[in-house]
């Protein structure tokens, strides 16, 4: 039971990520003052992606999270840790 529980507490945390992305980019993308536009053109993504991302509901890519990262003035880990 106790090895359960254990992996229990690492999904939960795992399922958190995607959530606390969405929290990071949507706090760089206001301190940079990018719009959903702009952010989606320059990290060669669509707005809706991009809204997906923000709302947990997608994992980008690394490829994507770099870019993300680029057009943001930020480095990748800012975004994810």
């Amino acid at each position: 039971m106790r090895g359960r529980t254990r992996l229990r507490k690492i999904v939960e945390r795992l399922s958190d990520i995607p959530s606390k992305l969405g929290l990071r980019l949507a706090y760089h993308q206001k301190k940079s003052g990018l719009t959903d536009t702009e952010l989606a053109k320059a990290a060669s993504i669509t707005v809706n992606y991009l809204d997906h991302m923000k709302n947990g509901a997608t994992k980008p890519s690394k490829a994507t999270l770099a870019k993300l990262a680029k057009a943001l003035k930020v480095t990748v880990a800012e975004l994810v840790e």
